[in-house]
């Protein structure tokens, strides 16, 4: 029963130093230890201050200067790296919104007040939609017919299929998935 207590608390201890800890107690016990230690080290004669100290032949050897100077860079390195990643903060809140903006638009297209946050089960709403849509606009077409079948002799306006050239791709669908609210029947051959 006691052992569980001690990894219990073990665990709670280890969470609260590296989780959970106020950084400036967590900063105050780390320095307390260092000074403790080095202290003991001193009174016990395993290191020494003043002659006969290997102290300065350590700090004078380049090791200590060579250390900092690698980490110095690295850390450099790591920030540039980090900060290419992450981006300005103007930029992330630009990306944030525009993925906000994509989530409600897919929520509106597929009638659903949220989309999933899975992407596998986002992907196979959008893809139901898609197929919906694809459906509504076979059997749109089928009820419509062939514009140049003769029964009017010229081709309505709203069923050309050459678009004007200042239309984009993306216009033009527009366009034609707008227009599929309203029925072609509608508009007469002029």
């Amino acid at each position: 029963m006691s052992g569980s207590r001690d990894v219990s608390f073990a665990r709670t201890l280890r969470e609260w130093w590296l989780v959970n800890g106020d950084r400036l107690a967590v900063a105050a016990v780390l320095l307390a230890v260092v000074f403790a230690g080095s202290l003991w080290l001193t009174l016990s004669e395993v290191l020494r201050i003043g002659e006969g100290s290997y102290i300065p032949t350590l700090l004078g050897s380049g090791v200590l200067s060579g250390l900092a100077t690698i980490i110095t860079v690295m850390l450099s390195i790591n920030q540039l790296i980090l900060s290419r990643i992450f981006g300005a903060p103007n930029d992330l809140n630009d990306r944030l919104d525009a993925t906000l903006d994509f989530r409600r638009d897919a929520a509106a297209v597929l009638d659903v007040t949220t989309v999933s946050n899975d992407p596998g089960t986002f992907l196979v709403e959008i893809s139901e939609a898609v197929r919906d849509r694809a459906s509504a606009l076979e059997v749109e077409v089928v009820e419509v017919g062939d514009p140049s079948d003769g029964a009017c002799g010229r081709t309505p306006r709203s069923c050309r299929r050459t678009p004007s050239s200042s239309a984009t791709p993306t216009t033009r669908t527009r366009r034609w998935t707008s227009s599929l609210g309203r029925s072609p029947r509608s508009t007469p051959c002029r």
